[in-house]
């Protein structure tokens, strides 16, 4: 453990192995100051230590060993190569109480895709629950509860006083491994090289500050999108209803999902539509379970969205059913089956 460190802004057990992918701004990439390193080795070390974070446990971390470190990036036992590009490679990379390397920008990253790794699994439970209920039903037991919706983990970056520099256990200085403190690392590089290019130097240590460890200024925690709580509240209601729940949000639901708000004037208008879906008859089988077809898919169709909230497809149901009290119109059931499940 490190002493005098801030706690973890990860919590240990955050595992995102189970994504390939992993988001990228790209304007805030592209406007950072590790985009206009000029060794372009040093560029290429750093964007591979955010990857190589993502895949770690407690995710978004790295380990504080600079053999363990070089060995990830490809470099192997290089370690000459890699004492030359330490300092670039490791911007903004800071060191924590569990003795591991933690970055603000791959944090809150890290933090924004946990919370959602862990409504998922919740959904998953309540699903399992529910389905497990429904057996405890038949058998005259009495069902589970369900667990509460996990709390959102908010995106915490200490400041820069949180690091104690007057007691490092490592001889790391709290920003990566081998490395002092920043202040401590320009005040040494600067008296190495004073005679050799002190105005360099000097210039570095002026800019540095600005570029805040080769990111822009930490932002607050992200509001949530209309989308995503529109999603949410999907997840919610699937569980209680026994809609099957769409585990991610990708980017076509996210686009449509869009729309789908435009259309409607918002979360309030969202929440409406599913409460029209809740009453559906149509939408249920004889014995009240949902049809295999209806879920989040069918309603971000625009059209299916559009006769929902116009409440054509209820009026089409009930004509579909009796036709002048003369039993049920067979014709207008096959044609209402074919555009349901279109």
């Amino acid at each position: 453990m490190a002493q005098n460190h801030p706690p973890p802004p990860v919590p240990p057990d955050a595992n995102l192995t189970h994504y390939d992918d992993m988001p990228l701004e790209v304007r805030r990439l592209r406007d950072s100051g590790i985009a206009g390193e000029p060794n372009a080795e040093v560029f290429r070390c750093a964007v591979l230590l955010w990857c190589v974070a993502w895949h770690q446990l407690p995710a978004g971390s790295l380990p504080n060993n600079e053999a363990e470190l070089c060995r990830l990036i490809g470099l192997g036992r290089d370690l000459k190569t890699w004492r030359k590009i330490r300092a670039g490679a490791l911007r903004g990379w800071r060191l924590f109480a569990d003795g591991r390397l933690y970055h603000p920008v791959v944090t809150e990253k890290t933090i924004d895709r946990w919370n959602g790794s862990r409504v998922v699994m919740w959904n998953r439970e309540c699903d399992r629950i529910r389905k497990e209920n429904k057996a405890r039903k038949d058998r005259n037991e009495p069902p589970l509860e369900f667990p509460s919706r996990p709390e959102p983990i908010p995106y915490v970056w200490p400041p820069d006083s949180a690091w104690n520099s007057g007691g490092n256990d490592d001889g790391s200085g709290g920003s990566s491994p081998g490395i002092p403190p920043e202040n401590a690392l320009k005040g040494r590089e600067g008296k190495r090289r004073e005679g050799k290019n002190s105005s360099a130097a000097a210039s570095r240590s002026a800019t540095a500050p600005a570029r805040a460890a080769g990111v822009p200024p930490e932002r607050p925690p992200m509001e949530p999108r209309p989308e995503d709580l529109a999603f949410a509240e999907w997840q919610r209601l699937s569980a209680l209803e026994g809609w099957p729940s769409a585990d991610l949000l990708n980017s076509t639901r996210r686009y449509r999902l869009q729309a789908i708000l435009a259309i409607c004037g918002g979360i309030e208008g969202w929440s409406i539509a599913l409460e029209r879906a809740r009453d559906a008859d149509f939408l249920r089988k004889a014995d009240g379970a949902p049809q295999r077809w209806f879920d989040l898919d069918w309603m971000l169709d625009e059209q299916k969205f559009t006769r929902l909230m116009e409440g054509r497809y209820a009026e089409r149901h009930a004509d579909s059913r009796s036709a002048d009290n003369r039993g049920p119109n067979l014709d207008a059931l096959a044609a209402f089956g074919r555009e349901g499940t279109g």
